[in-house]
């Protein structure tokens, strides 16, 4: 059986990378001058939609309970992924 910490750790990162494919696939494509804060914002909605009447068959993508230290995750997660995708960008290239 997992260790309690390694459970918390487990779904905080979860919610980290909820966010991530937000940003990886709408931001650099479609809006390449947009803010990674665009997907965390996009997290907070999502987030703060759980305190609503979720119907069943959202629950599965979007939840169906609020836990306010999620919205810090929805922060972290946009901004590692961009801070990732810079550093791919610039990455050297051979060829």
């Amino acid at each position: 059986m997992p260790r309690l910490p390694a459970l918390i750790a487990s779904k905080y990162a979860g919610d980290a990378l909820y966010t991530a494919p937000i940003y990886t696939l709408v931001t650099p494509p479609l809006l390449p001058k947009t803010k990674p804060w665009v997907a965390a914002r996009t997290g907070w909605m999502i987030e703060f939609t759980q305190l609503g009447d979720i119907p069943a068959t959202l629950r599965p993508l979007l939840g169906s309970t609020f836990n306010p230290p999620s919205l810090s995750c929805y922060t972290v997660g946009p901004a590692t992924t961009r801070t990732a995708h810079k550093l791919w960008l610039r990455r050297p290239r051979t060829g």
